[in-house]
């Protein structure tokens, strides 16, 4: 029954991760996830069911699109196999234990993070819709907890994921204030305030510094890294969004374990 759960699991991975694609080339341009349906890029023939089968068709297709004949990138199918695999650790955490709201809890902002992970990587900005979309989880994730604790937060105390908001964000946005009236300039983009502010709400306070200490940590060492190859081709504008993705990742496997040491 175990095996049947996560095969359950890989499988709607790979549907979602198939409704990311569509993000990720959409949102940076601004263009509906909805309209125009999905179309070769290459003759415009609308996709029918058949073609869009995650990984499958793909497969099926031999890589090739069924009406030119052209070559379809793997990027599609990848991200596909990459979402279904970010999602099985998360019902390894959360839903093996029966912690079903936390899983997909967990693996809907991680979907929305995914988004964000390559859309700021390449084009260095985290799109509105995306904050919005993690906000009325996190909203609804509270007015949960208000009710029923959740173990996501620890205590279960109803003010903790708004602590957890407050706190994840405030030292983005008290060093971006400073950093405004000393220098003129943002020391971090608000995408990334208002993004850290969602998932302070999704994983409480104590958790929340954790991701605002990991994502610090991973920009360091990212920053260096790049100073050192000297492969830095974006002046220093650097995708904080795309650490604060992983460092959430991170957080939501051992978050838990990581408090316990303190």
């Amino acid at each position: 029954m175990t095996v049947y759960y996560y095969i359950l699991v890989f499988t709607y991975g790979l549907i979602i991760g198939s409704f990311l694609n569509v993000c990720i080339c959409r949102m940076p341009l601004g263009e509906s996830v909805v309209k125009p349906p999905s179309h070769c890029p290459n003759c415009g023939t609308r996709l029918t069911v058949l073609d869009l089968v995650p990984l499958f068709s793909y497969l099926f297709l031999r890589g090739k699109c069924r009406y030119c004949k052209a070559k379809i990138s793997i990027k599609y199918p990848l991200m596909e196999v990459l979402t279904a695999l970010i999602y099985l650790p998360l019902f390894y955490k959360y839903g093996q234990n029966g912690q079903y709201i936390e899983f997909f809890a967990a693996a809907y902002l991680v979907s929305i993070l995914i988004v964000v992970f390559f859309v700021d990587l390449k084009h260095r900005k985290i799109p509105n819709s995306l904050v919005i979309s993690g906000l009325v989880g996190s909203i609804a994730l509270i007015a949960y907890n208000f009710f029923k604790p959740l173990d996501i937060y620890g205590d279960g105390n109803w003010w903790n994921p708004i602590l957890g908001i407050i706190m994840a964000s405030g030292f983005l946005l008290i060093v971006s204030l400073i950093s405004m009236g000393l220098s003129k300039k943002e020391a971090f983009g608000f995408g990334d305030i208002k993004l850290l502010a969602v998932i302070g709400g999704y994983v409480g306070w104590k958790m929340g510094l954790i991701v605002l200490c990991a994502s610090l940590v991973i920009s360091a060492v990212a920053v260096l890294s790049t100073a050192v190859l000297k492969k830095d081709n974006n002046k220093g504008n650097i995708p904080f969004g795309s650490f604060i993705a992983i460092a959430t990742y991170i957080t939501f496997l051992f978050g838990g374990e990581i408090i316990k040491l303190f």
